[in-house]
C-alpha cells in the first residue's frame, strides 16, 4: 500500500515531508538516496499522517493574501504536499503548462533543499 512517506529534519528542528504516497520500499530507497548525498539533515521513513491540510485552500489563501507563487509552493512542500500536487495547483492558478509548472516547483524545492529548510 502506498501510504509511506520520507521525512526530513532540518538544522532548525523543523520536520518536513519530502515525498508521500510511496510504498515502504520506494520510501526507503528515496531516503537512502538523500542520505547518500551527504546533506546534514536527517531523513527517515514512516507512515504518512492520516490527515493532511487542504492544500488547495492553503495555496489559494496565500495567493489571495499577496504571497508569491514561490512562497506558497515552499509552504505547501513544507506541509507535506508532493511536487505534483504543487505543480497541479500552480497550473490551475496560472497560465503555465504542466512542464513549466513542474519545472517551477522543482526549482523552489531545490532552493528549499539547498537552504536546509
Amino acid at each position: 500500500m502506498n501510504d509511506w512517506a520520507v521525512y526530513r529534519l532540518d538544522y532548525h528542528a523543523n520536520e518536513f515531508v519530502v515525498e508521500k504516497g510511496l510504498s515502504k520500499e520506494e520510501a526507503s530507497r528515496l531516503a537512502e538516496e538523500y542520505i547518500a548525498k551527504g546533506h546534514h539533515q536527517h531523513y527517515w521513513v514512516d507512515k504518512q499522517p492520516s490527515s493532511q491540510p487542504d492544500f488547495e485552500e492553503l495555496f489559494s489563501g496565500m495567493l489571495g493574501s499577496g504571497s508569491s507563487h514561490d512562497l506558497a509552493i515552499r509552504v505547501l512542500l513544507g506541509q507535506g504536499a508532493t511536487k505534483k500536487e504543487c505543480a497541479d495547483l500552480l497550473m490551475a492558478a496560472t497560465e503555465l503548462d504542466a512542464e513549466k509548472s513542474m519545472a517551477k516547483v522543482a526549482e523552489v524545492a531545490e532552493r528549499l533543499e539547498d537552504s536546509g529548510g
